[in-house]
């Protein structure tokens, strides 16, 4: 199998996945709505973004898997799930160590000037509803060397699948813009209500709930802030709103913003500082 092939099933396959995925969540917002939903052109960009998004993130994997066979390296994973109790077991595990790794991630995206520039892309969205939750393209190869490698050497394949899974649906969930909730049991799971304090204009909401399936890490190492019943705060950032073409998406980053990093009074400080 080609590279370019490679490529080409693993974005038809994430893609045709979160396509289902979007649907039931949609489903949930038409349902259940919470305030303010995203406008039609911006659920298009969306869809537009979060497609390239998607091919990063197989080309990467495309790339990594193609060196590893090249070298005929194929570690045997730690978690070897040979019934359906182990299987699950695994993903369990994967689930766990993903959001690990990715809070802590996630917690430099916030802290280093030249990742927030990346990161930036994601929180200057200003609707959180199916499909806004895109991120810059470049976070994907990041996040693939950073968190994927490891987990790789960690589980086996019938395990991340299920992981994945549970991972693609619960980021979609958490950017929508539905009250259906899990209440208390947002703690352990995150919810919309949850994570849309971490993308709040309101400076009491900066630098919190960096998890993406769960509080737990926040609780554990001082950033998480459990949202009141009535609590639905405006989102977005100070620096510039979302993309809203191809080229503003893929270069926005690059350019230089009006306002400066590192001020203090905006979302997503840049300069390095303690958090919690």
């Amino acid at each position: 199998m080609t590279l370019v092939t490679s490529i080409a099933i693993s974005t038809a396959i994430h893609f045709a996945l979160l396509c289902g995925i979007f649907s039931i969540v949609f489903a949930m917002e038409l349902a259940r709505p919470m305030g303010e939903q995203a406008p039609l052109r911006a659920r298009f960009d969306g869809i537009r973004f979060m497609f390239i998004q998607v091919m990063a993130g197989a080309y990467i994997l495309a790339v990594l898997q193609a060196v590893l066979f090249y070298y005929d390296y194929r570690p045997e994973p730690i978690f070897d799930a040979r019934t359906v109790l182990g299987s699950v077991a695994s993903a369990f595990v994967a689930i766990v160590l993903y959001d690990f790794f990715y809070y802590w991630v996630h917690r430099a995206q916030h802290t280093y000037p030249l990742l927030w520039r990346f990161h930036a892309v994601h929180h200057s969205v200003r609707h959180l509803s199916v499909p806004c939750g895109y991120g810059h393209f470049t976070e994907q190869i990041f996040k693939a060397i950073i968190i994927l490698g490891p987990l790789s050497h960690l589980i086996a394949w019938n395990g991340a699948v299920v992981a994945t899974l549970f991972i693609l649906f619960q980021g979609t969930y958490i950017h929508s813009s539905t009250s259906i909730s899990l209440g208390r049991g947002a703690w352990l799971i995150g919810d919309p209500r949850t994570h849309r304090i971490h993308h709040s204009r309101e400076p009491e909401h900066f630098d919190r709930n960096f998890g993406s399936l769960t509080l737990v890490w926040d609780k554990l190492f001082g950033t998480a802030h459990f949202p009141r019943r009535d609590e639905w705060p405006d989102v977005g950032i100070d620096e510039h709103g979302p993309p809203t073409s191809v080229a503003d998406y893929l270069f926005l980053p690059f350019r230089r913003h009006s306002e400066a990093l590192g001020s203090e009074n905006e979302k997503g400080t840049v300069e390095p500082q303690s958090i919690g």
